[in-house]
């Protein structure tokens, strides 16, 4: 009898998740040519604490070079998840990835990146990918507050991040939605801040971690402190601290 009334509390649930469709708001095919690596990496800290704020941020190796540090430095306020990707946004496998991700738990915020993958990338479908994608989120967790986050430099100024950013920009306003502008803070730092041209020293991701993680409880409002971060024996490197 209990797990009936558990069916009839959850189906209702399930069949609404189930007419939210990624294909509707993705490219039928791809627009712009595979990378010859392509990769994921997500891990969902604290996983079976499903009552506390959660945030997930998304983006690049950028935001993976951070997210140890993000989550650290959020400590007992906010749990995270992150997920980071080489996929430009106009690759139909996206939202396809993206959609399983949001189906692992309730968020109550993202903050949102795609851009340094996608330089290469014709502006116009990137948009239209971009504001698809966004879409998608307000049918997907219409609950959850969506952070826009534009794309760090390059180190050899490379002028087609500013190309990027500025379709971030505009969207950004088009849809009232906050945009936290990393791009600004990263860009008056020293070259040596660089430890190729795109990525960043440990100087820099401590920088980048402190400046995401003031966005995040910014946005994601008052919190009460007593999370309890759990470790884990299991992560794909050793135990997760």
């Amino acid at each position: 009898m209990k797990n009936t009334l558990l069916l009839f509390v959850f189906l209702p649930l399930l069949v609404a998740a189930g007419k939210v469709d990624y294909r509707k708001y993705s490219f039928e095919k791809q627009v712009k040519k595979s990378e010859n690596i392509v990769w994921n990496v997500t891990y969902c800290y604290n996983a079976r604490d499903v009552s506390s704020p959660r945030v997930l941020l998304v983006g690049d190796s950028i935001c993976n070079g951070y997210q140890k540090l993000v989550r650290s430095k959020l400590g007992e306020k906010v749990n995270m998840t992150f997920w980071a990707t080489s996929y430009c946004i106009t690759d139909p496998a996206y939202l396809r990835m993206f959609d399983v991700i949001l189906d692992g738990g309730r968020f109550d915020l993202i903050i949102f990146n795609n851009g340094l993958h996608s330089l290469s990338t014709d502006r116009k479908a990137w948009k239209k990918a971009y504001s698809m994608a966004l879409d998608y989120l307000a049918v997907k967790v219409p609950e959850t507050r969506i952070v826009l986050l534009n794309s760090t430099p390059k180190k050899d100024d490379d002028k087609r991040v500013d190309e990027i950013n500025k379709l971030t920009s505009e969207i950004a306003k088009e849809r009232n939605l906050p945009l936290v502008d990393i791009n600004s803070f990263c860009s008056k730092w020293s070259k040596k801040m660089w430890r190729d041209n795109y990525h960043f020293v440990g100087k820099g991701k401590e920088q980048q971690a402190q400046f995401i993680t003031e966005a995040v409880l910014k946005y994601i409002g008052k919190t009460s402190k007593g999370i309890v971060q759990q470790s884990s024996e299991t992560g794909p490197d050793g135990k997760l601290k």
